[in-house]
């Protein structure tokens, strides 16, 4: 057994534990974290196909939207419903 002089201090000891423990706490967090991944860079947005402006025959309040932004749509699929009645 080690002499009360040979230890080393309680402060030494206890240091290298809390950083062990830290160390196995991030490299725990870093396992099992997501992450977002966000990119920004200066650039252009070109279509892949020709764009076409969609307007209203007749003049009302939008009562509904049927699709979501990036959405394909087809011929004659429903994109909004207007109330017209006011």
């Amino acid at each position: 057994m080690l002499a009360r002089e040979d230890r080393p201090p309680l402060f030494a000891s206890a240091s290298i534990y809390i950083i062990a423990a830290l160390f196995v706490a991030f490299v725990g967090w870093a396992a099992f974290a997501e992450v977002d991944e966000i990119a920004r860079g200066d650039g252009k947005v070109i279509p892949a196909s020709k764009t076409q402006i969609i307007q209203a025959s007749e003049a009302g309040v939008v009562q509904e939207i049927a699709v979501k932004i990036g959405q394909v749509v087809k011929k004659n699929d429903l994109i909004i419903r207007l109330d017209n009645t006011g």
